[in-house]
């Protein structure tokens, strides 16, 4: 009996529609690395058409990101408790700022976001950044935060933060697509003026979303 084997093209059209019709599921591309030795090929020399990425949370030690290729990372965490644990995991991952694509942490203090500032680093793959404070908390922007470089940057989803240290921070990102920004506290009041300044210098945006209402800009 002849098998017959699918060309590599073919193949990653396969994939490709597997794994972004599974987005949500970071894991979703292992299962095909560990078929046969022809996917794995197809597989890593494919990572941005199959958006391969390494999720890291407070569960996975990054150490165990040494298993895999030298992929972009994805960093999610979600703060629950007075004392969260698995910073120092989260804190490890962001060290690895060169590979950094997405970083999504909800309910966070201004310790780990001190601790996120005190690196000091750009990140020049970061495209995806949530951060969020725990509710009612109001989150500072320190002046080191993310380098003042993260030219990649194509959404940012901000709560709890006053406008004048955004405005700050949007004036470091060129190319920003999607920005939404929550729960601004009165502390941070801005006129509707100063915020039209500040948006028409993101010549890129298409998506701007706030509390009360998202506009689509396209």
């Amino acid at each position: 009996m002849t098998i017959e084997v699918l060309p590599s093209d073919v193949l990653l059209k396969i994939f490709s529609f597997y794994v972004h019709r599974r987005g949500a599921d970071e894991d979703v591309w292992h299962t095909l690395v560990h078929v046969c030795r022809q996917w794995q090929f197809v597989v890593y020399d494919s990572p941005r058409r199959l958006n391969l990425r390494l999720l890291c949370t407070p569960k996975r030690p990054v150490k165990n990101l040494d298993i895999w290729p030298a992929l972009p990372i994805a960093i999610e965490f979600v703060a629950k408790g007075k004392q969260p644990r698995g910073m120092a995991n989260i804190v490890a991952a962001l060290k690895q700022h060169c590979r950094v694509r997405e970083i999504n942490m909800q309910g966070i203090t201004n310790s780990l976001m001190n601790k996120f500032a005190a690196m000091k680093k750009s990140f020049p793959e970061l495209t995806y950044l949530k951060p969020h404070p725990r509710d009612g908390n109001v989150l500072a922007l320190p002046d080191s935060f993310l380098g003042g470089s993260v030219p990649r940057l194509r959404t940012l989803n901000l709560g709890g933060i006053p406008f004048p240290a955004i405005r700050k921070l949007l004036l470091s990102i060129q190319n920003l697509v999607t920005l939404d920004l929550w729960s601004i506290p009165q502390s941070g009041y801005i006129s509707p003026q100063a915020m039209v300044t500040c948006l028409s210098a993101l010549t890129g945006l298409r998506s701007f979303g706030s509390d009360s209402d998202h506009l689509n800009l396209e």
